[in-house]
């Protein structure tokens, strides 16, 4: 079964995200889990993005909006690239939209461009995976063209991600920004697989008695390991 790779990110990695969207996510985990969606059906979903590869915003043309373009030759000179970030952000594209790689291999192309003169980011998202984030992160701040970020919603992985723009612009006084700070959310499966008759037999190599401890301490009720070790330093980062 090939598992889409929102699916893959929520099950593998950490996520920086605002709570209530988490838990939404998390119901299309439980129902790929239960049968009830095939991963399958969700990866047939994918998107290959907008028709256009490359959108932009010219100022002699401010009538006509944002513009699709096949390629930024066809750009008029002196415009401004838009990027949109939406929705939960991934490394990689899936349903959602574009990934984080992908936008980010966006922004490095436009910003080497002649016929750009800046970039605007437009963010509504609550967050998403840490993969792949800091990266990310590092492209927005490191334009040689300025970078203006335009806010609807940025919370958590969306607000590291946007702190690198020259200039933040909240859309008005219902815009959301925030959520900063470092949580860790996890789901024990074992109950689950023993209504399936499915016991899980774990056994460590000798020399790996630390390998996954402070994951196995928190299951067993003790976070501070997991506390320690992974969400302080991850957070020490973020912040």
């Amino acid at each position: 079964m090939h598992l889409p790779d929102s699916i893959l990110s929520v099950l593998h990695g950490p996520f920086l995200m605002d709570s209530a969207a988490m838990q939404g996510f998390l119901m299309q985990v439980a129902q790929v889990l239960t049968g009830k969606v095939k991963a399958e059906d969700l990866a047939d979903k994918t998107q290959a993005g907008s028709r256009f590869p490359h959108h932009a915003y010219t100022p002699h043309a401010a009538a006509l909006g944002t513009m699709g373009y096949n390629t930024l030759d066809d750009v008029p000179a002196g415009s401004i690239a838009v990027h949109v970030v939406s929705g939960v952000m991934l490394p990689g594209d899936t349903w959602f939209g574009l990934g984080t790689k992908s936008i980010g291999q966006a922004i490095t192309t436009a910003d080497a461009h002649p016929n750009i003169a800046g970039h605007v980011g437009v963010f509504n998202t609550p967050g998403g995976s840490t993969m792949g984030l800091e990266d990310f992160a590092a492209t927005i701040s490191n334009t040689n063209k300025p970078f203006v970020g335009y806010v609807q919603q940025a919370c958590s992985a969306g607000v590291w991600s946007i702190c690198g723009a020259d200039t933040i612009v909240l859309a008005g006084r219902t815009a959301m920004m925030g959520s900063i700070g470092t949580k860790a959310e996890f789901m024990d499966f074992s109950g689950y697989f023993e209504t399936m008759g499915i016991k899980q037999v774990s056994v460590k190599a000798t020399k790996s008695v630390n390998k996954n401890k402070s994951f196995d301490d928190a299951l067993a009720g003790n976070p501070e390991p997991l506390r320690q070790e992974i969400l302080d330093p991850l957070n020490e980062v973020f912040l």
